[in-house]
């Protein structure tokens, strides 16, 4: 049995009680609207993944007037590299002078920088995005400590700016929080703790690997806790953007990142044009609200800008702490792919579950077939009654263009350019990273 020191209500407390810093001075509302806005000052920690390319190239196409600076802090000493690789092999330009990599530690005080880094930063931050943590639905939440106590060092950090406005703390959390609570729809505010830690004691303990996503949801939801926190007592700027599925990109020229080959959904398409069959429909996962990668980049930055202006206008802090889907409010239906899918991938087509049934069936007798090792979490998607899945964009859509806009609903085009780069149908082969993994929630 887990001790009561591991348990996620004594963990979640403990971060609680470490973010609760004084008030700072109350902000006072500009006394005129017509002064240019400040250029940003970015601290983006984690820019190498999937949602780190697309915010690198979006703050690059910023001109000078809205960015100054970014800093990138990441783990790997290769950041900058991987990070180049990534933007050209996307087909997006290098990036400018603007922007500095740093390696930091998350097991380290002060995430192991140095003291005239840290003082940079601290005095010239003016966002922070914290869009690093590890995509794992096996940890459990103890292996999350680490990454807790960078955001509380990052929570610190902010809060020792000297700037009339703390920087604004925007932490790229999970709609996970939402699915792994079976709060349906999942809205856009803090989740009530006892719904996230409802689960068995044996699953805690690793006995019972039910809920695989446990601790990944439950690192998530206290760190959205932590910052609610933080936000209430001192007054500071703080948002939560929870995004779900990101799928591929789809503006004109972009070619990268792609949806990673070995995730849930393009595996189960790898492992229908195995078996002859594809599904047809989802079950409670029918409607789509994947939202493309590089439109993702782009709410980003306007929900940030959006939460600033807010702040400022209302003369600092004081009220709740936005929280954000980060969803395709536009939503289409699996069911209006599958033709698509029966010329591509395989022209038969049966209900999911029966579609899983023999996916167990095949997996067993080809372990290294695509899908087999994703068995397990097919079951937990398709298999059984489920609530089908909601999700509430109302806040997203108030705060970003792109997302009122500037997407639409997954269709058979865009889904014709995924299909292409995951060589499937004719064009570039599929650019997807190492292992087969479960969608990112």
């Amino acid at each position: 049995m887990a001790s009561d020191a591991t348990r996620p209500e004594a963990i979640l407390a403990d971060f609680l009680r470490q973010v609760h810093f004084p008030p700072r001075p109350k902000l006072r509302p500009p006394a005129s609207s017509n002064q240019p806005p400040t250029p940003w000052t970015v601290i983006l920690v984690g820019s190498t993944g999937f949602l780190g390319t697309y915010l690198l190239s979006t703050l690059n196409a910023l001109p000078p007037s809205r960015l100054r600076r970014v800093h990138c802090l990441d783990r790997s000493p290769e950041a900058s590299s991987r990070a180049t690789a990534a933007l050209h092999s996307g087909n997006h330009p290098p990036l400018d002078v603007r922007f500095t990599f740093h390696q930091v530690h998350f097991d380290r005080p002060t995430l192991g920088l140095d003291a005239p880094t840290q003082h940079l930063l601290t005095t010239t931050a003016t966002i922070i995005i914290h869009n690093a943590w590890p995509v794992s639905f096996a940890l459990p939440l103890a292996s999350f400590l680490p990454h807790l106590t960078a955001v509380r060092d990052l929570l610190a950090l902010a809060h020792r700016s000297p700037l009339p406005t703390a920087p604004l703390v925007l932490f790229i959390s999970s709609l996970g929080v939402g699915y792994e609570s079976n709060t349906i729809p999942v809205p856009e505010s803090l989740i009530p703790t006892a719904r996230v830690f409802a689960i068995p004691p044996s699953v805690l303990d690793g006995a019972d690997t039910r809920a695989t996503a446990a601790g990944y949801a439950q690192s998530k939801h206290i760190a959205e806790f932590m910052l609610a926190t933080y936000a209430r007592s001192t007054g500071s700027p703080a948002a939560v953007i929870r995004p779900g599925q990101l799928a591929g990109p789809v503006l004109e020229g972009v070619e990268g990142p792609a949806w990673p080959v070995r995730q849930w959904f393009p595996t189960l398409l790898r492992a229908s044009k195995v078996m002859g069959v594809i599904p047809d429909e989802l079950g409670a996962y029918e409607r789509e609200y994947w939202m493309p990668g590089d439109l993702a980049g782009r709410v980003v930055l306007e929900v940030a800008e959006s939460v600033l202006e807010g702040y400022e206008k209302g003369g600092g802090g004081g009220g709740e702490m936005p929280i954000f889907n980060l969803a395709n409010p536009h939503q289409g239906r699996f069911g209006d792919l599958v033709p698509l899918f029966r010329r591509v991938v395989a022209a038969r087509t049966v209900p999911i579950e029966e579609w899983v049934r023999m996916l167990v069936e095949r997996a067993e007798r080809e372990p290294k077939m695509p899908g087999a090792r994703l068995v397990e979490y097919y079951k937990r998607l398709f298999v059984g009654e489920r609530e089908n899945i909601a999700i509430d964009t109302d806040k997203l859509v108030a705060a970003s263009r792109t997302a009122r806009v500037g997407s639409r609903a997954v269709d058979q085009e865009w889904m014709a350019k995924w299909l292409k780069q995951w060589g499937m149908m004719e064009g570039e082969g599929a650019k997807g990273g190492k292992g087969e993994v479960k969608a990112k929630l």
